[in-house]
């Protein structure tokens, strides 16, 4: 397997460990990658021997046990010949139910025995409760920028974003306001009024949601407090009563606005859309120097 491959793995008894399979699996070939995902009852455990790079997603289910379609692999994981993994990258993203005793246990056993047979964990596990959403999102998005990282991949899609492919606008001065008003400095921004910062993500593949939840869990060390938001179905003109703002948002095609992103969009260039003095903001745009329309909808 080349060093861009990917396998990514689901151990899922309702569906959800599947699906966020599937969503990474989208993901990754934005991040260059070439992903590959099976259920855990599709491959042999001695298929993982020429896997240079594992990502798990697994359920535990009733006491601390397999999902259905792991059993066979778990029991001969812990067979006679378990494979030596060394210099296999591994990232195990656990589902589970806090009411339950042995919370998120299947994840915990397979983070355990990747360690043991010799693989390298490229960041930590996750353990996530029912509301798994936002923790898996963070986890995905951190997981596979290491991956692509270290088998040489490169975005591919225009959702992708490196160091050279974010197009951030210059700062406004501080004497830029209109009608000769000082704008606060960022100390003053920072720590008066209210303590939100509203992230609104526009985003094809999912890597401005990832980036916008790390945004958010980031900004509490400046004791905000981040409220992430998808462009869809948002309340546009609730944004004139807020004090911060970020936009992370992605360019798609030529030039498009990401499918979240589009209703809201059309609604801010009408003449139903609220004015919004008074709001500080930020955006962050990613895209692909390749296209003509770089980071366009950021723009």
């Amino acid at each position: 397997m080349s060093d861009s491959s990917l396998l990514i793995l689901f151990g899922s008894e309702s569906g959800n460990a599947e699906d966020l399979a599937s969503i990474a699996e989208k993901q990754a070939k934005s991040q260059g990658l070439s992903p590959t995902v099976k259920g855990m009852d599709e491959i042999e455990i001695g298929d993982l021997a020429g896997s240079k790079n594992v990502l798990i997603y697994c359920s535990t289910w009733g006491e601390g046990d397999m999902p259905d379609n792991a059993i066979d692999l778990w029991e001969a994981a812990n067979g006679d010949s378990p494979p030596d993994l060394e210099g296999c990258n591994f990232a195990v993203c656990a589902l589970g139910d806090t009411s339950y005793e042995f919370f998120c246990q299947s994840g915990k056993d397979w983070d355990a025995w990747f360690e043991k047979q010799g693989a390298t964990r490229v960041v930590d596990r996750v353990d996530c409760d029912v509301e798994y959403d936002d923790p898996a999102a963070e986890f995905t998005a951190s997981a596979l920028s290491i991956f692509a990282s270290l088998g040489g991949g490169a975005p591919a899609e225009s959702d992708a974003v490196n160091e050279s492919d974010a197009d951030v606008a210059p700062p406004v001065e501080d004497s830029a306001a209109e009608e000769g008003e000082s704008v606060g400095g960022l100390d003053d921004l920072l720590s008066s009024g209210d303590r939100s910062l509203v992230l609104l993500f526009g985003s094809q593949s999912g890597n401005s949601e990832g980036l916008a939840s790390k945004i958010a869990k980031d900004a509490k060390a400046y004791g905000l407090e981040g409220e992430v938001h998808d462009m869809d179905g948002f309340d546009f003109n609730s944004l004139s009563s807020k004090r911060r703002v970020m936009i992370v948002c992605s360019t798609w095609g030529e030039g498009e606005q990401p499918d979240n992103a589009e209703d809201l969009w059309q609604f801010s260039i009408s003449d139903s859309a609220s004015r919004m003095e008074g709001v500080h903001f930020a955006v962050l745009a990613l895209g692909d120097s390749s296209y003509e329309f770089f980071c366009q909808s950021g723009k």
